[in-house]
């Protein structure tokens, strides 16, 4: 695997690294397309209607989130009630607001008479390079005169076996050899986590991959950062689809049902307390909660960090402190922590309740901790002087009891 990526980005950086102006032509609406999709002889005018169809949907494919735009099907009837999910306003840069990705036709290729995978890649153009977002695959299917476009997802799990265990719907790659057994289990975290939060057991379907650059993959990426990362341990879900894309080749996540659950009871959850809380209770990236604090108490202590700027600073938050571990997730898990021990699972729910916004956020750990929020920093560090991590056993997390806890570490052996 890591040899067939490395040659595959290579093959990236080589594309990005060609002049513009020798592969590229733009059109007036704003779709750079590879001139051997304008030019090649054989379908030369199938291509032209295609990409007539194409920039129709691309220019009206942020409209409306909740509604169809023209010539996309919604065509995923198991796994993804809105399946422009992943392409949805992809254009706006988080990382530099106001600048915008543009979208290249890269290719077209057909896979039968009437369809074709088409791929699209969303570049921010420098002076002398450009920068990708995503390489993305869409199907188009040609009916009558004019080309539809659709979600390739169920296309690349049309050979994947499937397979229901009580409230879990399992899909697993062809050669995967499915654990009944791990099954089970899962299903009874998930009774306990709906005990603990009051409500019956979700149903949801969960996707069996390798790694992160599998699910990726069958998602319809070509190229996105998280696909070359060194740790492949990871997952997706998707609250409203209630899915899973699980990317530690197990029947097992934690962390990832939790997100289920806290999105099903708070609308309202801010991220560091809804990664907190799933690390507190499930681990995170095949590491228990326990090892997440180790970590973070031996950043606090060798960086002498100010904790309130850490807390504010987005930037910041967003370090990562191992290669396993990040201040986001484990100062979230460290938060949820001191909360419980405070008061409990009523505790807990303030800061799952607690508000999206950091404002919110701020509010309710002055009023759950009795403290201004620029006094975060002295109060953590006094508060791990003589801390004890608790160990949240998830089989009798109802009750509320403190011995032994099963995380993803556990579910991966």
């Amino acid at each position: 695997m890591q040899i067939s990526n490395h040659y595959y980005l290579f093959a990236i950086i080589l594309l990005l690294g060609c002049s513009k102006k020798q592969n590229i032509q733009k059109t007036k609406d704003d779709l750079y397309v590879n001139y051997t999709v304008l030019f090649t002889k054989k379908n030369k005018a199938d291509n032209q209607i295609l990409i007539k169809d194409l920039k129709r949907f691309l220019k009206h494919k942020n409209d409306n989130f909740s509604h169809s735009p023209p010539q996309w099907i919604n065509n995923d009837s198991i796994y993804l009630k809105n399946s422009l999910i992943d392409i949805f306003r992809i254009e706006d840069s988080q990382t530099y607001p106001g600048k915008k990705y543009m979208p290249t036709l890269m290719s077209i290729t057909p896979i039968s008479k009437k369809e074709s995978i088409v791929k699209i890649g969303w570049f921010m153009t420098h002076k002398n390079y450009s920068s990708p977002s995503i390489i993305y695959n869409i199907l188009a299917e040609k009916v009558n005169d004019h080309y539809f476009f659709k979600n390739i997802l169920p296309y690349n799990l049309r050979n994947w076996k499937r397979k229901k265990i009580k409230n879990i719907s399992y899909t697993f790659y062809p050669e995967y050899t499915f654990n009944k057994n791990n099954a089970y289990m899962f299903n009874q975290i998930n009774s306990k986590l709906a005990t603990f939060f009051e409500i019956t057991p979700l149903k949801f379907n969960y996707i069996i991959t390798k790694n992160v650059h599998h699910y990726m993959s069958i998602k319809g990426y070509d190229f996105e950062a998280s696909m070359f990362y060194k740790n492949q341990i990871g997952a997706e879900t998707l609250p409203n689809e209630s899915l899973i894309f699980s990317g530690n080749n197990s029947e097992i996540y934690t962390h990832e049902l939790i997100h289920l659950y806290t999105h099903n009871i708070s609308k309202n959850i801010s991220p560091i307390i809804d990664e907190g809380f799933a690390t507190f209770v499930g681990g995170s990236k095949g590491v228990s909660y326990k090892e997440h604090i180790n970590s973070l108490i031996k950043y606090i202590n060798s960086k002498n960090i100010d904790l309130y700027t850490y807390l504010i600073n987005p930037e910041k938050r967003q370090t990562i402190i191992t290669e396993k571990t990040s201040f986001l997730y484990s100062f979230g898990a460290l938060l949820c922590d001191l909360a419980y021990q405070k008061e409990g699972k009523k505790g807990l729910f303030k800061l799952l309740n607690g508000g999206y916004t950091d404002e919110e956020l701020y509010s309710t750990l002055e009023d759950l901790f009795e403290i201004n929020i620029d006094e975060i920093n002295s109060f953590i560090k006094k508060s791990l002087q003589d801390f004890k991590p608790t160990d949240l056993k998830l089989y009798d997390i109802s009750e509320g009891t403190a011995n032994g806890c099963l995380n993803e570490k556990k579910s991966l052996e």
